[in-house]
């Protein structure tokens, strides 16, 4: 896979759940550039572990999508809990990147499937 393969799939994954984060976790302590760049940064840190690790893993594809999905999802919590500016509750925080990513997991691959036909 090229670097511009897994770029492509990085920001469309981080494009859709931007929406959803940005949309419910509202605070006036940083600019929206400040919370695209803190929730890309949550992203980077999680994206590439799922993509690469668990996508990669001996597991069946639906095993290494739920363990992946499972993991992205705590682990955005926790990043999101521990460092976004406003106190929110962790399962606020948690139903949040639930939802964002149960999103990006399901659209993501029909834009790709819509990309590729509209281009080829």
């Amino acid at each position: 896979m090229s670097f511009f393969t897994y770029l492509y799939i990085y920001l469309q994954s981080n494009g859709l759940e931007l929406f959803f984060y940005i949309l419910f976790l509202k605070t006036k302590k940083i600019s929206i550039i400040q919370k695209i760049i803190f929730f890309s940064i949550c992203n980077a840190i999680t994206h590439p572990i799922v993509f690469f690790g668990f996508m990669a893993s001996p597991l069946t594809v639906l095993q290494s999508i739920l363990w992946a999905e499972f993991f992205a999802i705590l682990a955005e919590t926790l990043l999101i809990y521990s460092f976004y500016p406003q106190r929110c509750s962790f399962l606020k925080v948690l139903l949040i990147s639930s939802l964002a990513n149960f999103v990006s997991w399901q659209i993501a691959p029909i834009f790709t499937a819509l990309l590729v036909r509209i281009l080829f």
